[in-house]
């Protein structure tokens, strides 16, 4: 391959009368050097459009939920170094997920415990929490976390639950 670059070089400069030959090897030796520097620019280029596709691939599949999915990349580049940031950020959203599992299951507990019914709405009065007291003293099913807290039981089981509750009637004006 080298020989057949030497040949061009020579022919183009052989239409060239040059004084001096060295200038002649200074340029064959300098667009060897080009050609090299690019070959290695596309070759380095294209590792690293590789690691940034693997990358994305991975942070698609965290965002997806699958915390077990790690890229392992070498070497010392920014990619590396970024992969590694990647796989610690995946590790600590994997705690955190872990912790609030665990305090979710510690609430459910203490709700299913407790004498007195529960009732979690949001601000737009949807059901968030029930627990098995309420759900009986409204006369709920069990499907009724994420429905308008309207729809839990009719009116009547809302004030059977006041009054059980505290005494109160809800028909009452005051």
């Amino acid at each position: 391959m080298l020989k057949k670059y030497s040949e061009s070089v020579r022919i183009v400069f052989k239409n060239y009368p040059l004084k001096n030959h060295k200038f002649a090897a200074k340029a064959a030796t300098a667009a060897l050097a080009a050609g090299l520097g690019i070959l290695a620019a596309i070759w380095l280029a294209g590792g690293i459009t590789r690691d940034l596709e693997e990358l994305s691939a991975t942070a698609r599949r965290i965002g997806g939920g699958d915390l077990s999915a790690r890229v392992r990349l070498t070497g010392l580049g920014g990619t590396a170094e970024l992969a590694e940031t990647l796989s610690a950020m995946t590790d600590d959203l994997q705690r955190a997920r872990s912790r609030l599992e665990q305090s979710a299951s510690y609430l459910t507990s203490i709700l299913a415990q407790m004498a007195d019914g529960v009732v979690v709405v949001d601000g737009d009065e949807t059901v968030q929490i029930l627990n098995t007291v309420a759900s009986e003293l409204l006369g709920a099913d069990g499907a009724v976390v994420g429905r308008p807290l309207v729809t839990l039981a009719d009116q009547e089981a809302l004030d059977r639950a006041m009054i059980a509750l505290d005494g109160t009637d809800t028909k009452s004006p005051l």
